[in-house]
């Protein structure tokens, strides 16, 4: 099945965009103003059951969403890319970095749910949890740094 998109940009850094969790792709709106399509190449996806694929039925969870992005990146060609997620969207694109670490490039959440970054093995109950250093800059975070620096890159929920 053809998964429905929008597409801006034609540039060799190839990024796919998660919505928020009750949006679409076209809630984005002016900030598509402020993209630069020569130097990137992005695909707006919108979740089943929202926007474009409204019609679209399944099972409506983040696993389901992150199997979309693998297909929808199989779909236009996309052995590696980035991904950037908008609220629950920041939650989807780390399912998608667990399904399928070797393809994702980057990793941006935009105002993501509350996440807790934690280590394997897992740290005794007594020992606060790690967080990622917050003053790095984004472009040095990649799934191959986060594993050099801890490990792991697993991400869970917090209560």
């Amino acid at each position: 099945m053809a998964i429905a998109h929008r597409r801006i940009g034609t540039g060799p850094v190839r990024v796919i965009v998660l919505h928020d969790w009750f949006g679409t792709s076209a809630n984005w709106g002016s900030v598509l103003d402020y993209l630069d399509p020569e130097e990137f190449s992005y695909a707006f996806l919108d979740y089943r059951g929202y926007g474009e694929r409204r019609d679209v039925s399944g099972r409506h969870t983040l696993a389901e969403i992150a199997d979309d992005v693998l297909e929808l990146a199989d779909q236009l060609g996309w052995d590696t890319f980035s991904l950037l997620g908008h609220s629950m969207g920041g939650k989807a694109i780390q399912q998608v970095l667990v399904r399928a670490p070797e393809r994702v490039e980057k990793l941006i959440g935009l105002t993501p749910p509350r996440t807790r970054w934690t280590t394997r093995p897992t740290r005794s109950s007594t020992a606060p949890p790690r967080t990622p250093p917050s003053a790095a800059p984004s472009s040095t975070w990649s799934p191959a740094t986060a594993r050099a620096a801890t490990g792991s890159t697993t991400w869970s929920s917090t209560p």
